[in-house]
């Protein structure tokens, strides 16, 4: 009995810090948003292009290491391929994705 009040009592604490908004952060609908307005207005702009005329959209996407310019998309992109398991230039998915299987484990 001892031992299932402080199960209980711990997924609670789990489920409690994991919903804290703190926690959770921006909704990722805004995340969206904000990448939608940054493709229209700068992703594909020709002042973005390197030298081999790679648009910033592309070496983005890309997961470019070098880029100077638009790190918060990039991380963005990083942090979505890591979740769903992607790996560069994929676009199949993996049986395995890792941020599924820790929701689904939460």
């Amino acid at each position: 009995i001892t031992l299932l009040c402080c199960n209980i009592v711990m997924q609670v604490m789990f489920v409690t810090i994991l919903f804290d908004k703190s926690f959770l952060g921006s909704p990722f609908s805004d995340q969206v948003i904000h990448a939608q307005v940054w493709r229209t207005r700068s992703a594909h702009d020709y002042k973005h292009l390197d030298l081999a005329d790679t648009s910033l959209v592309t070496r983005v996407c890309g997961e470019d290491n070098s880029l100077l310019v638009s790190s918060n998309q990039a991380k963005l992109i990083s942090d979505i391929n890591k979740f769903l398991g992607l790996q560069k230039h994929s676009f199949d998915m993996p049986f395995y994705r890792p941020g599924v299987q820790l929701c689904m484990l939460c």
